[in-house]
C-alpha cells in the first residue's frame, strides 16, 4: 500500500485556543482546492449543534464541504454514512 496517507490527531477542549490555523494547515495538506470532509459524530449521539459548530469552524479554515455521516439513531442508514466516509476527501471525528 503506498499511498498510505496521513492521520491527524487533533484534541481540544474548551480552551481559547483558535484551531483556524491548525485545520488550514490540515486541509490544505489535503492538496485539493475544496476538499471534501465527512463528519462522524457519534461520540456526541449525532447532536446537530456540535456538528454546526464543528462545520462553522472547519469551513472558516479553507473552503470545503462538511458532509454530516450520522450513525445513531433509529432511522440511520448505516450504507448512507459509509458511502460519504469512503468519498471524503478527509474524515472529522
Amino acid at each position: 500500500m503506498n499511498n498510505k496517507k496521513p492521520v491527524y490527531l487533533l484534541a481540544g477542549g474548551r480552551g481559547s485556543n483558535d484551531p483556524t490555523p491548525l485545520f488550514r494547515a490540515v486541509l490544505k495538506d489535503i492538496g485539493k482546492t475544496s476538499p471534501t470532509i465527512a463528519y462522524l459524530g457519534a461520540a456526541n449521539g449525532d447532536n446537530k449543534d456540535f456538528f454546526q459548530r464543528m462545520e462553522s469552524m472547519i469551513t472558516k479554515a479553507r473552503d470545503c464541504k462538511v458532509i454530516n455521516a450520522p450513525v445513531s439513531g433509529s432511522k440511520v442508514s448505516i450504507n448512507k454514512a459509509k458511502d460519504i466516509l469512503q468519498s471524503a476527501d478527509a474524515v472529522f471525528v
